[in-house]
């Protein structure tokens, strides 16, 4: 009889203590997961934040090289602006993407070289100034070519947009583009 006492005893406490670990690894659990999962979703906007900044690489360079050979978007701001959006078509549509983006093309005569252009400075709020060929100088064969696109993103995401993007809000991903007008071309 006392056996079966003792044995029934000790069944309580082995019970008991199996009840007390359930909490220690609720608790272990909360401990670990938060930091597990604030990385992940680090991680996670990362790699958003990086596939945005391609798309506008591949934009920025498509239409560097349309300046380069003097197709379309050399024709003029607005038909720059929709060779950038058109490229832009894959994350946002043509109307929202023409209110976010802001751009700076410049141009230098063949004559001098590409230390004389000066990139236009972003502003705090993130955008550029929208000048196209706005220094006066006529494009034209050999002409040195700068461009930089910054784009609005839609959304932000708190900690990682400020440490990868421009402008004090953390929302405008930057893409610069520079070449030589091809020689064999017609003046616009």
């Amino acid at each position: 009889m006392m056996r079966r006492v003792l044995e029934f005893r000790a069944l309580g406490q082995a019970a008991r203590g199996r009840l007390g670990r359930r909490g220690t690894t609720a608790l272990e659990f909360a401990l670990i997961s938060i930091p597990v999962l604030t990385f992940m979703f680090l991680i996670f906007g990362i790699g958003i934040i990086g596939l945005y900044q391609q798309v506008l690489d591949n934009a920025v360079r498509d239409v560097t090289r349309q300046l380069q050979i003097n197709a379309a978007a050399a024709s003029g701001a607005g038909n720059f602006v929709n060779a950038i959006c058109a490229s832009l078509a894959v994350m946002t549509s043509p109307g929202d993407c023409t209110a976010a983006v802001s751009y700076s093309v410049q141009a230098t005569s063949y004559k001098d070289t590409f230390a004389a252009l000066v990139p236009a400075a972003v502003s705090n709020n993130g955008t550029l100034p929208n000048g196209f060929f706005s220094a006066g100088v006529p494009f034209g064969p050999g002409t040195n070519i700068l461009v930089q696109v910054c784009w609005q993103l839609p959304f932000a995401i708190p900690f990682v947009s400020g440490l990868l993007t421009a402008g004090v809000n953390g929302r405008c991903l930057y893409g610069i583009g520079a070449t030589r007008a091809e020689p064999y071309q017609a003046p616009i």
